[in-house]
């Protein structure tokens, strides 16, 4: 079982167990940029699933602003986090943590 918090390994189709749920990168994509842009927006697929089905989370870093992705299981919030995580201690400036590509983070933000 996979741990809040810690940051955990991933890899195509590969089912990650936490407690409330269980979560697998089901698709790497990348998308083009509206009106025949240069650009392309590069999106992660995942899908959590447990007791109440399953839940499709799309996370991408958009045009630039790197955040984490939101959501809601089983009436709880959690973030999915890639690429920069954001740590915090007390009485020290925030730090930023660069994860590796095959690399995330699950938040539970409440019980």
């Amino acid at each position: 079982m996979q741990d809040y918090n810690t940051i955990v390994n991933f890899k195509l189709e590969e089912e990650l167990v936490f407690e409330d749920f269980s979560l697998k990168f089901v698709k790497y994509r990348t998308v083009p940029g509206p009106n025949n842009a240069k650009w392309t927006m590069k999106f992660w697929d995942f899908e959590v699933y447990g007791e109440l089905g399953v839940k499709q989370l799309h996370w991408s870093s958009g045009t630039g602003r790197i955040t984490p992705l939101s959501f809601t299981y089983n009436n709880v919030e959690f973030r999915l986090i890639l690429k920069i995580l954001k740590t915090n201690k007390p009485n020290t400036p925030f730090t930023f943590v660069e994860l590796e590509k095959d690399q995330l983070v699950i938040q539970k933000l409440n019980k």
